[in-house]
């Protein structure tokens, strides 16, 4: 595993338990933990003020995977390179709109559709890499548990739970992508083999 890799995991673990978190305080109480209109949970806490910067980094940090980390990944691979640059694209956006809204205390513009489409973009990259017999973590997260995390929330929100919430596909999501390419960084790299003939000696 690649040191951004672990960065970009570590960076996801306050986000997951934010996500999560929020999932739960909808759930039994009606209300987010954090939100704009004044009556999250925490707001006014230092979990509020430091909300942007948690999702932002953990963002960014997604990008670097991206671009730096996992290009073994999509070499050779069309599809899987057009999805790379619409997922950079699309959290570079989240990344910089989430950092800015940590400095200026609001998020500049709607996130709705970049949020919904890296879930998207991110659950397709996960069964493109299926098809094309990639059996790594990344594509399992992606694959298998972005939909999964989809039925179970579409089947809350046809039952009317308050539990349904995209935090399920999201932190599928954050792990699926923080991981992509881990496996080529933790490969032994090969070398070129030696003569370890002795010379031959002559009288």
């Amino acid at each position: 595993m690649s040191r951004l890799n672990v960065l970009a995991v570590i960076l996801a673990l306050p986000l997951t338990a934010l996500a999560v978190g929020d999932a739960l305080a909808f759930g039994l109480t009606g209300r987010n933990l954090v939100s704009d209109d004044g009556t999250g949970l925490l707001n006014g806490t230092p979990v509020h003020f430091l909300s942007g910067f948690i999702h932002g980094f953990s963002y960014l940090a997604i990008v670097a995977v991206l671009v730096f980390g996992a290009g073994q990944v999509f070499t050779g691979r069309p599809v899987r390179q057009v999805l790379r640059w619409l997922l950079v694209a699309v959290h570079a956006v989240l990344g910089i709109a989430f950092v800015a809204s940590g400095a200026i205390g609001t998020v500049p513009i709607d996130m709705t559709v970049p949020f919904l489409l890296s879930m998207i973009l991110a659950m397709v990259l996960g069964i493109v890499l299926l098809a094309q017999r990639d059996r790594s973590p990344s594509a399992w997260i992606l694959g298998i548990g972005m939909p999964l995390a989809v039925v179970v929330i579409v089947v809350l929100g046809v039952t009317g739970s308050r539990f349904a919430h995209p935090a399920y596909a999201e932190v599928a999501t954050l792990f699926g992508l923080a991981l992509l390419g881990w496996r080529y960084a933790a490969a032994p790299r090969r070398t070129a083999p030696t003569d370890v003939t002795a010379p031959r000696v002559t009288v």
